[in-house]
């Protein structure tokens, strides 16, 4: 019996460790962000951001990290921001060589937005928010 339930424990670890490997993808690259802006969690927000966008905004801001720049300038950028707004991914699509991600998708009754991803030490991170805009390295 002792085995068995050894058994069924290392089997549903493993399950559990291998959903983990999608909580790691573009698109939950996308849902922390959404979260961290609905919630004004700068850090975790600027931490779904690629090098290449933090920074010049640190640089512009003499030093200060990305997190102090958007807590102190959040009216400004935040101010038309709906709390309550629901994030639906609509498409995510993963480049051929696996380093660069694009996810449609809408947020409440908002057009539908894409954000542009590429690989950075092996996680996702926003690479342009700028739709147009095609982030480095893709």
């Amino acid at each position: 019996m002792k085995k068995l339930a050894t058994a069924v424990s290392i089997g549903v670890l493993t399950l559990g460790l291998g959903a983990c490997g999608d909580d790691n993808g573009p698109e939950q690259t996308v849902k922390t962000f959404h979260q961290a802006l609905q919630e004004e969690d700068y850090p975790v927000f600027c931490d779904t951001l690629a090098p290449d966008l933090i920074e010049p905004l640190e640089q512009a801001a003499d030093g200060a990290s990305c997190a102090e720049v958007l807590e102190q300038n959040s009216d400004d950028l935040f101010d038309d921001l709906d709390q309550d707004a629901e994030l639906e991914i609509i498409e995510t699509t993963v480049s051929q060589d696996g380093t660069a991600a694009t996810v449609s998708f809408t947020v409440g009754d908002n057009p539908q937005e894409e954000l542009s991803l590429v690989q950075v030490d092996d996680e996702w991170k926003i690479g342009s928010l700028d739709p147009a805009q095609e982030p480095e390295g893709s």
